[in-house]
C-alpha cells in the first residue's frame, strides 16, 4: 500500500509557528492565577504610587538661572552701576556656560541675572558664581552688603495669599498677625516662606528739633551716639562665688518712651541735656513703605511660598488646616480671608481632566460593545484601561513626576490607545471562536499567537512616536518630556496586558454560540460594520483604479501643512480662565505712598463697578503697594509700584455651564474692560496680565524688544520709536518700556572753597546730610511687652526740617556745627534706573497680546517692527554699536530649541513608522511566498499523481 502524502499545514499556521516564541500568552492561559497576580502587582504598585504623587499645575522644571543681589543703602543708580554692577559683571562673565547676562540697577540695589545653558547643573553654576564673587568683595564700596547669590526656582512663586483685617490699629494687627499667625504658618510642612505685606513695624520715633540742637551746640550724631551707647544690654563675664558660677549682665536697656525721654545725651557745664529737651519721642511705627488693602480696607497680607519640589495642593491644604486650628486663638474681631488660592484652579483642572478620563473610558467601552455585541468581550477589553493607566502611576512616581496638566493630558490621550491592543487580540479570539467553532482556550492560544507580531509592531510604532518627546531640548522639552514618557509607558503596559490578562480572561469568560445567525452577526460586527466594510471596499477599489489622483492628493495634503501652519494660531501655553488676573501699576515717578494709594483706590472703584449681564464681574480686589513680589534684594519698598489682584466668580465645570449655573462670560472680557478703565489714567503705567506660575521675575510680556547700546539718549530715542509703532498696532496692548527715568532727587552740590574755609571735608558734609535726612535706627528687644518682639529707635530731623533742608548740618571736630547753607546747596535733578545686558545698556519696549489674541500675530508684528528699527541708525554717531532683537514670552516660544527638537522627534517618528510599514510589507510578502510555494508544490504533487496513474510508475517522494 502506497504511503500517504505528508500533511502540509496551512499558511496561517506556519505564520503562527514563526511567532511561537511568544509563549507568555499560553503560560497565562494555562496559569490564570499567575496572570492575575502579575497584573495585580503592577496595579497595586501604581495605586500606592498614585497616593504619594504630588499635584501641581506644571511639571517640576529646574532652569539654570542664578541671581546676584547687592545692596548699598542710599547709593544712586549711577554709583551702583559703576562701582558695584560693572565689577560684578566683569568677574561673573568669566564663569563657563553663560548664555545671557543681564542686570538691573536701581537706587541702592543691583540685581544681576545669569542665565546658563540648559545643560549646566544649576547647583554647580551657583557655586561657580559664588566663588567668583567672593574674589572681589574687598573691591566693593565701603558699606556694601554681602551679595546674595540665589538660585532661581520656578516653584518659589506665591501659591496662596491671606488678608487679615480687624477694627484695630494697624500696628497692633501687625503684632498679632506676626506672633499668632505668621510664625505658626511657617511651621507647616513644605512651606518655604511667609511674607508679610502692609504691616507696620513698631519703632520709637525720635523727631529732633534742629533749632534746639543748634542752640545747645549739638548735632544729630550726638543723639545717635547716645542712643547707641546708652541703650544696651551686654554680658559682662562670669563670677565665681564659692561653688557657684554666676553670669554677669549689664542692664541698660530702655523699655518705654519715658526711659527715652530721660536719656541724657550731653551735658553743658553741669546742666544735663535730656533727649526730651531737643526731640519729641513717640511710641509709633517705622516710616511706612508698603501698603495692603482688601476691598478698600487696610489690611495685612500674608503671601505663602512653597518649598522647591513640594506638592502645591498639599501645602495649601496644610495651611488651611492650620488656620482652622488657629481659630480659637485668633481674636474674634480678626477676619482672615483667603484671597489667592492656587489649588482652586489646579483641583478644578484635574477634576475636569479626571471627568474627561472617566467619560472617555465609558465611551470607549460603549463603542466596543457596539461592534462586538458581547458584554463579556466588552468587559474583558475595558479592563485594559484601568490596568494600564493605574500601572503607569508607578513609573510617574519612579521618575518623580507630578499629576499636572501635561501628565494628565497624556493619560487622557492614552485612554483611546491602551485599549487598542486588547481589542485587536480579543476580536481575533472572538472571530476564531465563531468561525472555526473552537473552544475559548484553544481559540485564545491560537488567535493570540496569530496576531502577536502585528500587535507588537503597531504598539512599538506608537511608542517611537511619543518617546522622542522625552529627548526634546530647550524649555519646551522640559515641559513635554513627562507627557511623552507617560503616554509611551501606558502603551507598553497595554501591550503587556493584551498578551497576559486579555487572553486569560477570554479563555475563561468567552462563550461559544451554536446559533449560526448569532455567530455570523458577532463574527462580522453586525449591520453597521458590514455597511462600512462595503463602502470601504468600494472606495479602495476606486483608489486603486485612480492611483495618480490619490498620490497627488496625498502630496497636496503634505504641502498644505506649511500653509496651514502659518495660519494656525500658536501659543506656548494656553490662556486658561482661572477666575483671577492682576494689574501691575507704576504711578508717576516721585509719587508718595498716599498718592499711590489714592490712585489705586480710584482704579479699584472703577473695577468694582464693572458688570456683565447684570452680574458683578470682580468680587474681590487686593491692592499691594511698595512690595509686589517679596523677592530678595529690595532694600526698601518702591512706593510707585503697585499690584491689584482681581478675583472673579468661580467658573463651574462642563455640566454647570451647560445648566446655566455659572457665569457665561470669560475673564478675558473683564480684562478688556479693565484696560479701557485704565486708559483714563495716562500718567499711570499699567499692564493687565494673567497670573503666571512660571514667571522668571519681572513683568510678564508677550512681546518685547531688547535695545542695546552705550548711549542712553539714543536708546530712549529708539525706544520711543518702537513704542509709537507698537501703540499704533491695534493688536497689541499694554505698551510700555522698562525705562524708568525722571525719578526726582535732591543733589547736594558742595562749594569746596567755603567748605575748606570752615575746615570741612566732603565726608563731613555727606555724613551730616545723611544723619539729618535719613533715619538712624537701632533695634533692641523690648522686655516690657515681649522678649522676642523687636523695635527700632529711629532718630532723625523732624519733618518740617527735612522738607526745608534746615536739618542738614555738617559734622566735624569744630566746637559748633556748621549750617548747610554755608557750604553747599540743594538742587533737584531727575534720576534714572540702569539696565544692562551683556556689557551694554538696555532699554526694552514691550507689550501684550489682547486676551483673545494669539502669539503668531505677535511674532509677525515683532519681525515687522524689528525690521523698521534700523531706519533710526543714520542718526547714530559713528562707533556707536546699537542692536535690537525681539524677545518676550510669545516670541521666545517660536525660537525655543524645543521646537527644533520637536521637528527631530517628528522625523524619528516618521522614520519609525516607515520602518514598521516596511517590516509589515516584508512579513506579508513572506506569507505570500509561503502560500505560493505550497500552492506550487501542490500542483507538482498533483501532476506527479496523474503521471503515476497513467504510467503505473512508483510514486515520487515529497
Amino acid at each position: 500500500m502506497s504511503p500517504e502524502p505528508p500533511a502540509y499545514p496551512p499558511a496561517s499556521e506556519v505564520s503562527a509557528q514563526a511567532t511561537r516564541g511568544l509563549g507568555i500568552a499560553d503560560l497565562c492561559i494555562s496559569r490564570p492565577v499567575f496572570a492575575t497576580m502579575i497584573n495585580l502587582f503592577f496595579v497595586v504598585l501604581g495605586w500606592f504610587s498614585f497616593r504619594s504623587i504630588g499635584v501641581d499645575q506644571f511639571p517640576n522644571v529646574e532652569l539654570p538661572i542664578v541671581t546676584v543681589t547687592t545692596t548699598l543703602r542710599g547709593a544712586s543708580p549711577e554709583e551702583m552701576e559703576t562701582s558695584v554692577t560693572k565689577p560684578l559683571e566683569e568677574i561673573i562673565n568669566t564663569v563657563q556656560g553663560i548664555d545671557e547676562l543681564s542686570s538691573t540697577t536701581i537706587e541702592g540695589v543691583s540685581r544681576i541675572t545669569i542665565q546658563f545653558f540648559l545643560e549646566r547643573n544649576r547647583d554647580i553654576a551657583a557655586q561657580d558664581v559664588r566663588d567668583k564673587v567672593n574674589t572681589i568683595l574687598s573691591q566693593l564700596p565701603q558699606g556694601t552688603d554681602t551679595p546674595i547669590i540665589d538660585k532661581f526656582d520656578l516653584d518659589a512663586v506665591p501659591v496662596m495669599s491671606l488678608s487679615v483685617s480687624a477694627p484695630r490699629d494697624l500696628k497692633e494687627i501687625t503684632y498679632i498677625v506676626d506672633r499668632q499667625i505668621k510664625q505658626i504658618l511657617e511651621t507647616v510642612p513644605d512651606v518655604g516662606a511667609v511674607i508679610m505685606i502692609g504691616g507696620r513695624t513698631r519703632a520709637v520715633q525720635v523727631a529732633v528739633d534742629i533749632d534746639k540742637l543748634r542752640a545747645r551746640g549739638l548735632t544729630i550724631e550726638d543723639v545717635r551716639t547716645a542712643l547707641l551707647q546708652q541703650n544696651l544690654e551686654v554680658p559682662a563675664g562670669r563670677v565665681d562665688q564659692g561653688t557657684r558660677e554666676l553670669v554677669v549682665r549689664t542692664l541698660g536697656r530702655m523699655g518705654s518712651v519715658r526711659d527715652f525721654n530721660d536719656l541724657i545725651i550731653a551735658a553743658v557745664g553741669t546742666q544735663p541735656i535730656r533727649l526730651s529737651d531737643v526731640a519729641a519721642v513717640t511710641d509709633s511705627v517705622e516710616e511706612p513703605r508698603s501698603l495692603s488693602r482688601l476691598n478698600d480696607v487696610n489690611a495685612v497680607t500674608l503671601v505663602v511660598r512653597k518649598q522647591s519640589g513640594s506638592n502645591t495642593v498639599k501645602v495649601i491644604d496644610g495651611v488651611k488646616g492650620k488656620l482652622k486650628e488657629l481659630e480659637p486663638i485668633i481674636p474674634r474681631d480678626f477676619k482672615v480671608n483667603i484671597i489667592r488660592d492656587q489649588s482652586r484652579f489646579i483641583k478644578r483642572s484635574l477634576h475636569e481632566v479626571s471627568s474627561h478620563l472617566l467619560m472617555g473610558a465609558v465611551l470607549v467601552a460603549l463603542t466596543v460593545f457596539f461592534f462586538l455585541h458581547d458584554w463579556r468581550g466588552t468587559v474583558i477589553a475595558s479592563v485594559a484601561i484601568p490596568a494600564s493607566l493605574v500601572a503607569t502611576f508607578a513609573l510617574m512616581r519612579a521618575m518623580n513626576y507630578t499629576l499636572n496638566n501635561f501628565t494628565m493630558l497624556g493619560m487622557v490621550f492614552a485612554v483611546g490607545i491602551v485599549i487598542d491592543d486588547a481589542i485587536v487580540v480579543l476580536e481575533n479570539i472572538h472571530r476564531t471562536m465563531e468561525e472555526k467553532g473552537w473552544s475559548a482556550v484553544r481559540a485564545a492560544s491560537y488567535a493570540t499567537r496569530e496576531i502577536a507580531l502585528a500587535v507588537m509592531a503597531t504598539t512599538l510604532s506608537l511608542v517611537v512616536i511619543f518617546l522622542p518627546l522625552a529627548f526634546m531640548k530647550g524649555r519646551t522639552g522640559m515641559f513635554f518630556s513627562s507627557y511623552g514618557v507617560t503616554v509611551a509607558f501606558a502603551i507598553l503596559v497595554s501591550l503587556f496586558v493584551s498578551f497576559t490578562l486579555t487572553p486569560m480572561l477570554a479563555s475563561r469568560f468567552l462563550r461559544h454560540t451554536d446559533d449560526e445567525k448569532i455567530r455570523a452577526k458577532k463574527a462580522h460586527g453586525g449591520i453597521l460594520l458590514r455597511w462600512l466594510s462595503g463602502h470601504y471596499i468600494a472606495v479602495l477599489r476606486w483608489s486603486l483604479r485612480h492611483r495618480r489622483i490619490i498620490v497627488c492628493g496625498a502630496g497636496a495634503c503634505v504641502l498644505s501643512l506649511f500653509l496651514l501652519g502659518k495660519l494656525t494660531k500658536f501659543t506656548f501655553l494656553p490662556q486658561d480662565d482661572a477666575s483671577e488676573f492682576e494689574i501691575a501699576l507704576q504711578t508717576p515717578e516721585g509719587s508718595t505712598l498716599q498718592r499711590s494709594a489714592d490712585i489705586c483706590d480710584e482704579i479699584e472703584q472703577r473695577l468694582k463697578a464693572v458688570r456683565i449681564d447684570g452680574q458683578q464681574a470682580i468680587t474681590d480686589t487686593l491692592a499691594t503697594i511698595g512690595e509686589t513680589s517679596g523677592r530678595v534684594g529690595k532694600a526698601e519698598g518702591d512706593v510707585t509700584l503697585a499690584t491689584i489682584y482681581c478675583r472673579l466668580p468661580d467658573l463651574g465645570g462642563f455640566w454647570s455651564t451647560l445648566l446655566g449655573r455659572t457665569r457665561r462670560w470669560s475673564q478675558f472680557q473683564v480684562m478688556t474692560l479693565a484696560r479701557r478703565a485704565l486708559a483714563d489714567y495716562p500718567d499711570v503705567r499699567s499692564s493687565v496680565q494673567l497670573i503666571s506660575n512660571i514667571s522668571t521675575g519681572g513683568r510678564n510680556s508677550d512681546l518685547s524688544f531688547n535695545l542695546l547700546g552705550p548711549d542712553l539718549d539714543k536708546l530712549s530715542e529708539y525706544s520711543d520709536g518702537i513704542i509709537r509703532r507698537l501703540s499704533s498696532n491695534k493688536g497689541i496692548v499694554d505698551v510700555d518700556t522698562t525705562l524708568s527715568n525722571r525719578k526726582p532727587e535732591l543733589q547736594v552740590q558742595i562749594d569746596r572753597p567755603k567748605a575748606a574755609h570752615f575746615g570741612l571735608r566732603v565726608s563731613d558734609i555727606a555724613r551730616g546730610a545723611g544723619r539729618s535726612h535719613g533715619a538712624c535706627g537701632h533695634g533692641q528687644p523690648l522686655p516690657a511687652l515681649d522678649q522676642r518682639q523687636r523695635f527700632r529707635s529711629v532718630a532723625g530731623a523732624a519733618r518740617e526740617f527735612r522738607e526745608t533742608g534746615r536739618g542738614a548740618w555738617a559734622e566735624s571736630n569744630r566746637p559748633f556745627p556748621t549750617p548747610a547753607e554755608s557750604h553747599h546747596r540743594r538742587q533737584p535733578r531727575p534720576r534714572i534706573s540702569a539696565r544692562r545686558r551683556g556689557a551694554k545698556r538696555q532699554r526694552r519696549p514691550q507689550g501684550n497680546k489682547p486676551s483673545s489674541g494669539v502669539s503668531g500675530h505677535f511674532h509677525r508684528s515683532g519681525q515687522t517692527i524689528g525690521r523698521d528699527v534700523p531706519e533710526f541708525s543714520h542718526r547714530v554717531r559713528p562707533g556707536h554699536d546699537f542692536h535690537v532683537h525681539d524677545s518676550g514670552g510669545a516670541v521666545r516660544a517660536f525660537r525655543s530649541p524645543g521646537l527644533h527638537s520637536a521637528g527631530g522627534a517628528a522625523f524619528v517618528a516618521v522614520r519609525a513608522d516607515h520602518d514598521d510599514c516596511v517590516a509589515r510589507a516584508a512579513e506579508y510578502l513572506r506569507d505570500f511566498r509561503i502560500v505560493h510555494a505550497f500552492r506550487h508544490r501542490e500542483e507538482e504533487r498533483h501532476f506527479a499523481d496523474r503521471l503515476h496513474e497513467h504510467a503505473s510508475c512508483p510514486r515520487p517522494g515529497p
